[in-house]
């Protein structure tokens, strides 16, 4: 009876270990394997690369007479220039008509000026003429009525002189014939006052038309805008005769590459810049195209490094680039161009350059890899590894904890401080599809999932 006991025992035994095995074995085919990860601190970066083309960073505009017709360009993009030489040539003909046409204008505008002065002058002559007048009317009145008055008062004074010498002679008449000559006299110094009051309203009328004539203003013609024309008119010729006499071309003032030909034979020229001549002095510069949605790299605090060529075919870096200026495309309305400063780094110009931007974050305290966090229908979250009590022992899970992401870049994101995060390990990789709950095992240093 021992003897079967301790065989039955023995069975169980080996049925355990058999089933341990197989458990385990069934195990290792169906527990996912993790990788696993804890929190960093860091400042999360991200590039983009580029290319563009070395330019120069002084570029000149060459201005041309606008309105000419273009005969020939004589120079074409990326050549390049010195001072004196050809860049285009217009059609003299076409000049010739135009000096032509601003000669008839200039010569309106003179006569009209010319007609306007004469205008003025023949004013200025008849109130010279009005005044003239006024005042010889003036001392007409005033001799007239001199001698009048000169003539009234001797006549009253002869009056007075007879009625005085008849009242001192004696006679029987005395009464009759001095009170006639007294009524005389009277009758006579009358007429002095009343002449003397009619000279004074004709003197006074005399003088108020001298004053009236000489404060009358002539009438004048404003001819400032005439001559502001003109003049501007003799301008435009003069320099229309001296690019004739250039015969017709138009020069180069300085010396570097042709970057940008704004005209085309045939056409006529504009305001805007005819030519760009890049200064070969000056410094380098490369220019790139990125989206508008990229914009935040061609800003301030990036870290720019610029792979080129030098005139000898050997590869050189600039470390020092800076953001010089951006502006829309003029090609695509959703690009934009941006100009890097190179200083004066040696670069072939024209040649093509790999442009490397990196921009960088804030340090943040709560990074995870990105392969971390995943997203539900709820929001953003991690998974971390959790123990749990079972018949057979402890065993480990994978639990989701819900993050708040604040930025991504390049293969880390930044997460919201989270007390559950802090000093867990989160799964980073799995080798199967994990739930919330799900048995795994950390994959250790040396082992792999097929282990």
């Amino acid at each position: 009876m021992q003897k079967k006991l301790y065989k039955g025992l023995a069975m169980f035994l080996t049925a355990m270990v058999v089933f341990g095995a197989l458990s385990k074995v069934s195990e290792s085919m169906t527990v996912p394997w993790v990788e696993v990860s804890g929190l960093s601190s860091q400042t999360l970066e991200d590039s983009i690369t580029i290319e563009g083309r070395i330019k120069k960073s002084k570029p000149d505009p060459v201005f041309v007479l606008a309105g000419q017709k273009v005969a020939a360009i004589e120079v074409r993009e990326g050549q390049e220039v010195r001072v004196g030489m050809a860049l285009m040539s217009v059609d003299i003909a076409y000049l010739e008509k135009q000096i032509s046409e601003k000669q008839d204008e200039i010569d309106k505008l003179r006569i009209s000026i010319e007609r306007a002065q004469k205008e003025d002058g023949d004013n200025a002559g008849m109130k010279e003429l009005r005044v003239r007048q006024a005042r010889e009317q003036y001392q007409q009145v005033v001799e007239s009525y001199s001698s009048s008055l000169a003539k009234a008062q001797e006549e009253m004074e002869q009056a007075l002189e007879a009625a005085q010498s008849f009242v001192a002679s004696p006679g029987d008449s005395q009464n009759v014939e001095g009170h006639d000559l007294a009524l005389a006299y009277q009758e006579k110094q009358e007429s002095y006052q009343l002449l003397e009051r009619e000279r004074n309203q004709a003197v006074m009328q005399a003088k108020q038309a001298v004053e009236t004539a000489e404060q009358e203003p002539a009438p004048h013609s404003d001819t400032r805008s005439e001559a502001i024309d003109l003049k501007q008119r003799e301008e435009e010729q003069e320099r229309l005769v001296q690019l004739r006499e250039q015969g017709g071309k138009i020069i180069s003032g300085t010396e570097g590459v042709v970057t940008d030909i704004q005209v085309s034979v045939g056409a006529l020229t504009s305001e805007e810049a005819a030519f760009l001549i890049e200064d070969k002095e000056s410094g380098d510069i490369v220019q790139v195209q990125i989206e508008k949605e990229d914009e935040i790299y061609a800003s301030e605090g990036t870290e720019i490094l610029v792979t080129g060529y030098n005139e000898q075919g050997e590869t050189i870096l600039c470390e020092q680039a800076a953001i010089a200026g951006k502006k829309q495309s003029p090609e695509n309305q959703e690009k934009l161009e941006v100009d890097i400063s190179l200083g004066k780094g040696g670069f072939s110009y024209g040649s093509r350059a790999s442009v490397k931007i990196t921009r960088f974050s804030e340090k943040y305290e709560y990074c995870v890899p990105a392969s971390a966090v995943h997203e539900s229908e709820k929001g953003y979250y991690v998974l971390i590894v959790d123990e749990r009590q079972t018949f057979t022992g402890k065993e480990k899970v994978a639990m989701p904890v819900d993050v708040e992401i604040l930025e991504m870049e390049g293969g880390y994101i930044a997460v919201k401080q989270n007390g559950l995060l802090a000093g867990e390990q989160i799964i980073v990789n799995a080798n199967k599809a994990l739930e919330a709950g799900s048995k795994v095992r950390i994959k250790e240093l040396g082992l792999t999932a097929e282990d």
